[in-house]
């Protein structure tokens, strides 16, 4: 029996993995790009009383800048030209309600606010909860029920089976993200308070780099939104590679996030959110991507949740 010369058999490692991000559709994009989505419909329900209440900016353009992250599927990814998902769908939904087109413009998580406060972008959309840091200096309007939680590698040999058992191993997340807030939370009231072994976190500036680092075996965790996620333990490799362990370590909302400043978009916003959930879309988009069980109510929509609501 032969064996492969040591540099071709790291080149099918490299080929394995690149799959497998691939499948995970989790391969992030250059960043500060933009994407104008098609299918952002002006030509379908607008409403004439929502369109009024458009900013002059996004009237006289005919498009909605909205800040983005492209590798959170399923809720945000790029497999092409355009920017699909969960977030997207919503978008054109109350885009057609407002008459206008949206155009994704990508960059960091750890971006986001900035991207908002220096008017690159309307509106920033991703996987982004209320925090006391965030609350300062942006309006949030709730659209999904969200947890933290961890993926392990297939048959979980850490054997991470509840929250708890995270305390004492090595855990990646992205840096600057929601989990990342989250985990430092855990850390301190859970971890310290009962006198466990602390975490040993990892940190990283996009998801497909943790995963990579839990394929191999390098961490023994990686925490992060849980419908993210939970579809790629379906669906990495059919589902052979990782496991997704359905333990939060908090819960909250993801939000929409409009300058502090800007009071009426985010009313407006709102409004519009309201509107597509009032028609029964916002159900039927949820449910495309797993998230069914994350709705929220029209009333749940309200500016500004209370931070870990």
């Amino acid at each position: 029996m032969t064996t492969a010369p040591k540099s071709r058999a790291t080149a099918r490692s490299h080929l394995a993995l690149g799959a497998l991000l691939a499948a995970c559709a989790l391969l992030a994009t250059g960043c500060g790009g933009s994407s104008e989505a098609a299918g952002a419909s002006t030509d379908k329900a607008t409403d004439p009383a929502l369109h009024e209440r458009l900013p002059s900016s996004v009237k006289d353009s005919g498009v909605l800048k909205i800040g983005t992250v492209t590798s959170t599927s399923p809720l945000t990814e790029k497999p092409g030209s355009e920017v699909t998902g969960l977030i997207p769908d919503l978008a054109h939904a109350m885009a057609a309600r407002l008459g206008v087109r949206v155009e994704f413009v990508e960059s960091p998580m750890a971006n986001q606010v900035s991207a908002l406060k220096s008017h690159r972008v309307d509106v920033t959309w991703s996987a982004m909860t209320p925090t006391k840091e965030r609350e300062e200096s942006v309006h949030m309007v709730p659209f999904i029920r969200t947890a933290s939680a961890p993926i392990v590698q297939k048959g979980n040999p850490a054997g991470i089976k509840d929250a708890t058992d995270l305390c004492g191993k090595s855990v990646g997340i992205v840096r600057g993200g929601n989990s990342h807030m989250a985990l430092n939370a855990f850390q301190k009231n859970v971890c310290e308070s009962k006198g466990l072994k602390p975490i040993k976190p990892k940190l990283y500036d996009k998801s497909a780099d943790g995963l990579l680092q839990l394929q191999s075996g390098k961490i023994d965790a990686f925490v992060g939104i849980g419908i993210q996620l939970k579809h790629v333990a379906e669906t990495a490799n059919g589902g052979s590679t990782f496991d997704f362990v359905d333990k939060a370590i908090d819960r909250s909302v993801l939000t929409i996030c409009v300058d502090k400043n800007d009071t009426e978009l985010a009313n407006l916003l709102r409004d519009t959110l309201r509107k597509v959930i009032a028609s029964g879309e916002y159900q039927n988009i949820l449910k495309k991507y797993g998230g069914e069980g994350d709705a929220l109510t029209e009333k749940e929509t309200e500016l500004d949740p209370a931070v870990n609501s």
